[in-house]
């Protein structure tokens, strides 16, 4: 103990380093981790997930990518849209025999001008995914190579210090 009655507060060193910036604040030292930890934590927890999303739905777009999947039709009934004005069509998946193997399932590619009954040729992954796709659409592939990237971007950046000013 010093002549002040407090225990001195080393710096901190070693592997964990990189989680304190004097420049975030008051740490550990003080009894919380400083504004900027807990912001690079939060994205980098946003980041994981975003990438373990997109991961997940890599493989079903990359099979329609490629024209494998099974072939039918996507018979389009109703838009749904969202709170940030982004619509998307939901309908049924049916055989070329025209048999209904999935309902509610999500039309994934550019809307062709659907009015409700439109139908169009279509590859579904069935089991696996709520998501019907064109096919040989490259559409779906791109939007999830670029939710990987991006969450990888954040994931390096939510790790990666504030460089310094002298």
């Amino acid at each position: 103990m010093s002549q002040s009655g407090q225990f001195p507060v080393a710096p901190m060193t070693g592997p964990f380093a990189w989680q304190r910036d004097p420049r975030d604040g008051p740490g550990p030292e003080c009894g919380h981790p400083g504004p900027g930890v807990m912001s690079r934590t939060l994205t980098a927890a946003f980041a994981v997930g975003l990438i373990i999303y997109a991961t997940i739905g890599l493989p079903p777009a990359f099979k329609a990518w490629s024209g494998k999947g099974t072939s039918g039709y996507f018979v389009a009934q109703n838009t749904i849209c969202g709170r940030n004005f982004s619509c998307h069509w939901v309908g049924e998946f049916e055989t070329a025999k025209g048999v209904i193997t999935m309902s509610d399932v999500t039309w994934e590619g550019a809307d062709p001008g659907f009015t409700s009954g439109s139908t169009v040729p279509a590859l579904a992954e069935s089991g696996e995914t709520d998501y019907v796709y064109p096919p040989h659409s490259l559409n779906g592939l791109l939007q999830t190579i670029g939710m990987i990237l991006g969450g990888t971007g954040l994931l390096y950046f939510a790790g990666r210090r504030r460089s310094r000013v002298a």
